[in-house]
């Protein structure tokens, strides 16, 4: 369910992002922003940072927006906003449905139950072959510091990055950061990505 959610929250803040960017008119373009602000508190909920949330409500989609809403009252444009509203409200719920199935989807085919710390040998093969050799593999920036022991970095929900992979079994709704290094021809490449298991 939380997956749903998540995608759910996704789609409404992309659909809420690009109706600030679209709309013709700036109280249209205030209540989309208060949409996508919405659906940020809304995964900051699902991430358990219930403080985050909070705030993000308050200052940002309560105190900010009214002043922005002052702002604009104030500069009495005389924009007819209502079609501006309702085509937009149309996209906004066509993007949460659409983040809805995606998040449906994810749980249907989505990897749960695994470890996150034997995957290291496969990540090692496959940067072998490719002519590289892992970055982060025994990396000490300091003498006399114990070097790194993981090929990548797994993180899982709380931990910020850099996390060290271990015998962490991956649950369905775990929020999952990936980051992997590897240097060719004495070039260091570097990406990261998360993901919702």
């Amino acid at each position: 369910m939380a997956t749903i959610l998540f995608y759910l929250f996704a789609g409404l803040a992309i659909g809420g992002a690009i109706g600030v960017v679209m709309s013709k008119s700036p109280v249209g373009s205030l209540l989309f922003m208060v949409t996508a602000l919405g659906a940020m508190a809304g995964t900051f909920v699902l991430m358990e940072a219930h403080f985050l949330a909070a705030i993000q409500i308050i200052v940002y989609a309560g105190a900010i927006m009214v002043l922005f809403l002052f702002v604009i009252m104030l500069l009495n444009l005389g924009h007819d906003y209502q079609k501006d509203l309702k085509g937009g409200a149309f996209a906004v719920v066509s993007f949460g449905v659409i983040g809805a199935l995606a998040g449906m989807l994810a749980q249907e085919f989505g990897a749960t139950g695994m470890q996150d710390g034997p995957g290291g040998a496969a990540i090692d093969a496959l940067i072998a072959e490719h002519g590289a050799e892992p970055s982060f593999l025994n990396y000490a920036p300091v003498p006399g510091i114990m070097p790194y022991p993981g090929v990548i970095c797994t993180s899982l929900n709380e931990e910020i990055v850099h996390g060290i992979p271990g015998d962490r079994v991956v649950e369905d709704g775990d929020l999952v950061k990936l980051d992997m290094g590897a240097v060719v021809d004495g070039f260091h490449g570097d990406a990261a990505r998360t993901i919702i298991a």
